[in-house]
């Protein structure tokens, strides 16, 4: 049997492989005043390594996780409404929406990463926020950031 693959990383922490270039640990997040147990996503290239903008990506991620949680449910709140989602607000949104991952993909330039959510008014392409320098640049299809 094939030994599993792990990395420890200062800032990404323990990561197993999940599948080709796929690596994933445990994150916990805040969203509409629920804690949820989601995957952190990482794609890692082989010959690279780990890459300094992936670890300044979650690091803004951690250092400003509660400002970026609220400012994703109010953002992905008025996505699920341009999508029809006729009542989006409060713990409403919890019926159309669920955080799945935080998810990191390979180094940009500029650290990048998005939060990924399954989203009732879209199963096959589910919802992202992507951050780029943790600032919000954009909302929309998982694609965003896959």
């Amino acid at each position: 049997m094939a030994r599993k693959r792990t990395i420890d990383d200062s800032v990404l922490g323990h990561l197993k492989h999940v599948v080709g270039d796929l690596w994933e640990a445990p994150v916990s997040v805040m969203f509409c005043e629920k804690m949820w147990d989601i995957s952190l996503s990482i794609r890692i290239d082989e010959q690279c390594g780990i890459e300094q903008e992936q670890q300044k990506a979650y690091g803004l991620f951690v250092e400003n996780q509660e400002v970026i949680m609220l400012e994703t449910q109010s953002k992905l709140r008025e996505y699920a409404k341009s999508h029809g989602v006729k009542n989006a607000d409060g713990a409403s949104l919890l019926k159309n929406v669920r955080p799945t991952k935080v998810f990191i993909p390979y180094a940009s330039q500029s650290p990048t990463l998005g939060i990924l959510f399954d989203a009732k008014w879209d199963m096959s392409h589910g919802a992202a926020v992507k951050y780029v320098d943790g600032r919000l640049v954009e909302v929309g299809q998982q694609d965003i950031v896959l």
